[in-house]
C-alpha cells in the first residue's frame, strides 16, 4: 500500500563547507528539508449513529520543512489521497501546517516527530453525499537513515484524529493509526 516516491538528492554542507553525510549536519538553523511522505492507514470512523466503519487510505504528500532552531522544524504538505470503506470511494484534496521536533540518535540517525494540523476537502462515490471538509490532526514519528550526503530515508508509525462534516450526514470524529515512509534531502 505505499505510493511511488520521488528521491531528490541534495548536499547538505556544514559551516567548513565540507560536505557531511551526519544527521547532525540537518539540523542548521535555515536548512531547509524537501522530502516525500507516503502514508498509508487504516481509519476509525465513528458515526452520529453510533455505529463505527472502517476505511483505508493511501496518501502521498510532498512536503517543505525549515529548521527555525537546532531541533525545531516548521513546515507545510499540500497532498493527496485515494481512500475506501465498504460503502465508497473517495479522493480527497488539502494540505498540512506541521512543527516538528529533529533529535539525532547516532551518526547517520535521527528521530523527526512532527505533529500536523490540516484541512481537506474531499468528494465521494456517495450519491447523496458527496461533499465533505475535514479538520484533522496527526502525529508522525519517523526515524531517519542517512546513506549518503543530504539524503535520508525514513519509517515510522502514525496516529490521527479528526473531525468530519458533510451537509447530509452532519458531522463524524474519526481516529487513524498506520505507518508512513519518507525520503528526501536537506540543503
Amino acid at each position: 500500500m505505499r505510493a511511488p516516491a520521488i528521491a531528490l538528492l541534495v548536499l547538505a554542507e556544514t559551516a567548513a563547507g565540507q560536505t557531511s553525510t551526519s544527521a547532525r549536519a540537518s539540523q542548521t538553523r535555515g536548512t531547509v528539508v524537501l522530502s516525500d511522505v507516503n502514508r498509508a492507514s487504516v481509519t476509525f470512523y465513528v458515526q452520529n449513529n453510533g455505529r463505527g466503519m472502517q476505511g483505508q487510505q493511501i496518501l502521498l504528500a510532498p512536503t517543505v520543512d525549515v529548521f527555525v532552531g537546532r531541533h525545531v522544524t516548521l513546515g507545510a504538505a499540500p497532498s493527496i489521497a485515494y481512500g475506501r470503506t465498504s460503502k465508497a470511494h473517495s479522493i480527497e484534496l488539502g494540505g498540512d501546517l506541521r512543527v516538528g521536533g529533529y533529535a539525532v540518535l547516532a551518526s547517520k540517525w535521527a528521530l523527526w516527530p512532527t505533529l500536523a494540523l490540516g484541512a481537506y476537502g474531499y468528494t465521494t462515490s456517495l450519491p447523496d453525499d458527496n461533499s465533505r471538509v475535514t479538520v484533522r490532526t496527526r502525529l508522525d514519528v519517523p526515524v531517519l537513515f542517512y546513506p549518503a550526503p543530504g539524503f535520508f530515508v525514513g519509517a515510522g508509525p502514525l496516529v490521527g484524529f479528526a473531525f468530519e462534516t458533510s451537509r447530509r450526514s452532519g458531522s463524524d470524529p474519526f481516529i487513524s493509526y498506520g505507518a508512513l515512509t519518507t525520503l528526501g534531502g536537506t540543503f
